[in-house]
């Protein structure tokens, strides 16, 4: 703040006010924010799942309690969407880019997608994400696999993240995780266990690409650290 004080010598019957402040600081805090979803298949009122139909969560987060976020949906198929839970049907299996992006309202505006299909029973499949770092495609899907059941939790994560799999015919080779710059914040190269604790402590707050690679394979995923 600039406080501007100025002296007058006054005259009988003279009437002056002079005191003026200025405030130059902004308003607005730095925020971040990072936008994540979730998707399950869609159901009907008596519980059978609707082929074809998925629904899709919003789980963004933002670091100012005080963002109000807006959502805006696209689902691949040259359709759109607001809101935080919808459904969608695709006529077609795909894949479809699926994506969201947020904005807090405060400056910060963040897009998460996921590739997504539709199998021949109906049943929508989640494919990873694309993840393009500075116009190199080397952080995307080389490819997405199914199996080994990966399991990477929680998501967020605060101070530890859990890495699980289950396979008998796979082995795991190696972890790393990136953040979205592509620098590598973390590498593993000798992964003997079916569960690996990454302590997160000493890795910023943000969203980070973990990296699994089983043998000629690779499982990616988007993660978010508090």
């Amino acid at each position: 703040s600039i406080i501007e004080w100025k002296s007058y010598e006054l005259l009988t019957g003279d009437t002056l006010a002079n005191f003026t402040t200025f405030n130059y600081c902004p308003n607005t805090v730095p925020t971040t924010c990072n936008a994540y979803f979730d998707i399950a298949q869609a159901a009907g009122p008596n519980g059978n799942l609707l082929p074809g139909s998925l629904v899709v969560t919003d789980s963004s987060t933002s670091s100012n309690p005080a963002a109000v976020l807006t959502y805006t949906w696209d689902f691949g198929d040259s359709t759109t969407g607001t809101g935080t839970i919808l459904t969608h049907t695709y006529t077609g299996n795909g894949p479809y880019l699926l994506c969201l992006t947020i904005d807090d309202g405060l400056g910060c505006t963040d897009t998460y997608c996921d590739t997504v299909s539709v199998d021949s029973l109906g049943m929508i499949e989640s494919e990873g994400f694309t993840l393009y770092i500075g116009g190199e495609p080397a952080l995307g899907i080389d490819h997405s696999i199914s199996s080994p059941a990966v399991n990477i939790y929680p998501n967020p994560a605060i101070d530890f993240l859990n890495i699980a799999y289950d396979s008998d015919n796979k082995t795991l080779n190696r972890i790393t995780i990136f953040d979205l710059s592509g620098k590598m914040v973390y590498e593993n190269n000798n992964v003997s266990d079916k569960m690996t604790v990454i302590s997160t402590e000493n890795i910023e707050p943000g969203t980070y690409l973990v990296k699994m690679l089983f043998e000629n394979e690779v499982y990616n995923r988007k993660v978010i650290i508090k």
